[in-house]
């Protein structure tokens, strides 16, 4: 529920049965009533580094390392937007992003585990999966799309993918960026493609700061669209690199970008902290200048779907968290994500609150569709994706849910398998529901190790302390427990 409008005239309730009885809000062709739309992706960034979500541990203690984060334009995004304090995503970069693009969990994508391009065989398929461009067009929805920045989910024609132009393979109408992770933040590929999708027009050896270049790169095709034609719509996602580290860790950012100082000493944690906060200044210059490309505010014609991947590594995970639960798990450090949807299509009334519904990654896809005034029903698609533009609108029944209840979804879910095509192979699996939280290990063949399940009560045991199940569990746990079992069972039966 949104925890600050709880009062609002029950004459809402009416306006809620019919926006969920007649679907989406369809807007004229090429002007959905998110209009246009812009997803931020920043890699490796729990809950626990944006400000705004207040869930990191102040520097009182001399013990600590400067563990402070500094993200004044994210936490801007959320005055002008929804909140959302319960979004999950999956444990590592790829699986994430493939939920993004498709809509559908990994075990059903077959991606669970980082792709490596130049490696592995497996990559998210074009051809099995409606990616969200090519949904786009099939909507006749009149947006313009393209991808920036990094994109890990193709890997290398040499073993039978989909190589440097995966993404407008995969729909987009142009893909500037990176394939995977770089490897030096200040020298690094920098591939172009065009929607002919066949070979990259460009590929260089950039020498400037990536996450400078990506904003840049974000901005100069904005304004190609506006330059065209400014009352067409334009869908872009924008894939920050940072702040995943380098292989030397996380080199020092431009002076301009951060507030840190010199950071030839720093820690690992100062360092990552200043790299997110070169993102955060980065992507308060592209707002600025979408809004002044439009003539107005960057929220009078954009919605801005910030969120994390995944969470953070577990090296500068806040120490709130037992070590071992960063990145790479399945706990929370891991799998709750920063997720804030602000600017055009979220209603004015609803602009700096807070929602506490349990959402995924993977509801983006139905989210951004919705936006654009495409609905996933008309267009035959099966996923596992929720739009949350209910939560976005004043006349939504999410405005009456009880706190043990929830609108959007009962559960959540959450996975990761190392072998990308083999989900059964020594996966780890989750889900939750508003207050419990299951997690699941299994052997090589896909056998649970019932022995091995953890039960977590999230609103007493936010940081995963206590296994639950390792003590005497009460009647109302135990009722928990096998109802997220069930509930596992249940959604990994159905594809």
């Amino acid at each position: 529920m949104k925890t600050e409008i709880l009062n609002t005239r029950r004459t809402l309730f009416l306006v809620a049965v019919l926006a969920l009885l007649l679907g989406p809000i369809s807007g004229a062709r090429g002007q959905g009533p998110g209009k246009n739309i812009l997803i931020v992706v920043a890699d490796d960034v729990g809950t626990d580094k944006i400000v705004c979500y207040g869930k990191y541990t102040p520097t009182g203690n001399s013990q600590i390392p400067r563990m402070n984060p500094r993200t004044p334009r994210i936490d801007d995004l959320a005055t002008h937007g929804v909140l959302f304090e319960n979004a999950w995503s999956s444990p590592v970069c790829s699986p994430a992003r493939a939920c993004l693009q498709t809509g559908r969990y990994g075990f059903r994508t077959g991606i669970g585990w980082v792709i490596d391009y130049g490696d592995d065989s497996v990559e998210l398929s074009p051809d099995a999966e409606t990616i969200l461009p090519e949904a786009l067009d099939a909507a006749g929805s009149g947006y313009q799309h393209a991808l920036i920045g990094k994109w890990h989910l193709s890997t290398d024609i040499a073993n039978g993918g989909s190589g440097l132009c995966g993404p407008t393979k995969s729909g987009y109408g142009y893909f500037e960026g990176t394939m995977e992770n770089v490897l030096d933040y200040y020298h690094w590929w920098e591939i172009s493609c065009d929607s002919s999708g066949q070979k990259p027009t460009t590929k260089e050896k950039s020498e400037k700061y990536v996450t400078s270049v990506q904003g840049i790169s974000a901005y100069e095709w904005i304004e190609s669209q506006h330059a065209y034609d400014p009352s067409l719509p334009w869908f872009c996602v924008l894939n920050f690199n940072a702040p995943h580290e380098d292989v030397s860790g996380w080199p020092a950012p431009p002076k301009d970008l951060h507030t840190y100082g010199d950071l030839k000493s720093a820690s690992d944690v100062t360092r990552y902290l200043a790299t997110l906060e070169a993102l955060d200044t980065v992507l308060g210059k592209l707002l600025v200048a979408i809004g002044d490309l439009y003539g107005g505010q960057w929220y009078e014609t954009t919605t801005v779907i910030f969120v994390g991947d995944n969470g953070t590594p577990d090296s500068v995970l806040d120490p709130a968290y037992p070590q071992g639960h960063g990145k790479g798990t399945a706990y929370q450090g891991a799998v709750h994500v920063p997720l804030i949807v602000a600017g055009f299509g979220v209603d004015s009334s609803l602009r700096g609150t807070t929602e506490d519904e349990i959402v995924h990654m993977v509801d983006l896809y139905s989210t951004a569709l919705a936006l654009a005034g495409v609905s996933v029903s008309d267009l035959g698609l099966s996923v596992d994706s929720k739009s949350l533009v209910p939560c976005l609108s004043a006349g939504s029944l999410v405005l009456y849910a009880i706190p043990s209840s929830s609108v959007m979804s009962p559960t959540i879910y959450t996975e990761l398998f190392r072998t990308n095509g083999s989900p059964d192979v020594s996966p780890t699996r989750a889900i939750r529901n508003n207050r419990y939280k299951l997690i699941r290990y299994y052997d090589g063949n896909g056998v649970l190790l019932i022995s091995e399940d953890e039960l977590y009560d999230l609103v007493d045991d936010p940081y995963e302390e206590t296994n639950i199940l390792l003590g005497s569990p009460t009647q109302e746990e135990t009722d928990n427990w096998d109802d997220l079992a069930k509930a596992m069972g249940d959604l990994l039966s159905s594809k």
